[in-house]
Formats: C-alpha cells, structure tokens, sequence
C-alpha cells in the first residue's frame, strides 16, 4: 500500500478496513465501521437497518469546497462527490462475491502518488457511483458547520454534485445541530483545537470518568467557545436563507 505522506494524524492502520471481508467471519454479511475519533449520540439501531441492496456500503458524502479537486486527482466524476469513510454501512456478502481486496489493490496500484487520503481515496476510486448516501446525522464533520457547506445544502446539493441526492434545509439544520454521529476529521482534533462539537467530546470525557481527567475553569471556557461558533455559524446562515427569501418576495 502506498506509504504516508503529509498527513501525520492517519496511521497506516486505516487500510485495514479493506481486510474488512477478507478477514472477518463468514457469518457476517454486512457490518457498522466507525473511525476511532468519533463520539455515538444516538442508538445505531436506524443506521443498521438501512437497506443496502446492491450497494457495496453506505456513507456520508463530503461538501467542503475541496471535494472538486479530490475528484480531479483521482479520476473521479464529480458529478458523484466524494464520500468520508469514517462511518460506513459495509455489505460485506457484496465484497466478497465481487472479490473486491484484489480491486482494491490493483485501484491502489494504478493510482500509485495521487493517493493523498490512503484508503478512503481507493474505497472512493472503486466504488465510484455505487454508494448509497447517508444522511448527513450520521457523519457530521467540521466542514458542516463551514459557511459554504451551508450555502450549498440550503441551495441543493446536486446544483453541484448533479448525481447526489438534495437534503431538506430544514432537516439538515436540526441533524448538524444534533448530529447522531460527530467526527472530528483532519488533523484539528477537539484535545488540541476549539472546534465544533467540542462540547460533545467534552460532556463524553466526563461520563467515561477518566482516570486524571477533571473539569476546569479553563476547559469550560473553551467549551463555551466552542458551542458559541457552532451556533453562531448556524445562525448566520440561517439570517441569510430568510433574507434571500425576503428579497425574493419582494
């Protein structure tokens, strides 16, 4: 597998997902994957029950604004996007009638140094056009809470990405306010940075009661900066949808 490159927080462990069919039991015909710097709200019991059918797995697409320059390193049509594989519905009885380690390693050669995001670009390349999206609660990301992801949600998703799907801008703002699934992906992660959802991984720290860990002064203050930026991002987005519709009116 292509080694490394500039991403110091993905450990080479990240391929092992594509072992998924090749080494877990027989029995199991489809699994939840779920990346190691996330925080579960909600029961997964309405995840696991979507219906794959013949899709290989199921995920949350991406929206920030590099997404088009993904697409672009790996061949990919952008008209599909490009999904985040830190949460997925694997169908794992797909995976291995179809063989698909022996596609992901010939993906993983012929893409050879356009490989940036490790497995997440080969899973990307390979399944292009065939996963099912899930609904943003399930993987909300930094990136959501970014004024252009907004924009482009209230707009229509598939103004941009024709081939996805369009969410409910109504739905949406509640899911990203209270995400079934937060994950903190990049390399700015809650324990070193003030972002989004901080107050989330905050609360989980406490009920896990964690040897040494204790509540502070400091540690609220930053959570209370963190959750202020949340709501503030949604709120200005939220001003700006009722302007538009004002001047529309009008």
């Amino acid at each position: 597998m292509p080694p490394a490159k500039d991403i110091a927080h993905i450990s080479l462990e990240t391929y092992f997902r594509l072992f998924a069919a090749k080494y877990l039991p027989s029995s199991l015909g489809k699994i939840i994957y779920l990346d190691s710097d996330i925080i579960v709200k909600d029961s997964l019991v309405d995840l696991w029950d979507v219906n794959l059918d013949r899709h290989p797995c199921a995920a949350v697409y991406q929206l920030d604004r590099s997404v088009g320059d993904y697409c672009k390193r790996l061949g990919i049509d952008p008209d599909y996007g490009y999904f985040n594989a830190g949460v997925l519905v694997i169908n794992l009885d797909l995976w291995r009638r179809e063989n698909v380690f022996a596609g992901f390693c010939q993906t993983a050669i012929a893409l050879g140094d356009s490989i940036h995001f490790h497995d997440q670009d080969i899973l990307n390349k390979y399944f292009c056009k065939r996963v099912l999206p899930l609904d943003i609660r399930w993987n909300v990301m930094p990136f959501f809470f970014d004024r252009y992801t907004l924009d482009l949600i209230k707009k229509g998703i598939n103004s941009k990405f024709k081939k996805l799907p369009n969410f409910s801008w109504r739905s949406s703002q509640a899911e990203i306010s209270s995400p079934s699934i937060i994950h903190f992906a990049s390399s700015s992660k809650p324990w070193n940075k003030c972002r989004p959802g901080l107050f989330f991984y905050l609360y989980w720290l406490e009920r896990a009661e964690i040897e040494g860990y204790r509540w502070s002064p400091f540690l609220l203050a930053f959570c209370l900066i963190s959750r202020a930026r949340t709501l503030i991002a949604l709120l200005n987005v939220k001003v700006h949808f009722l302007l538009d519709r004002f001047l529309q009116r009008n």
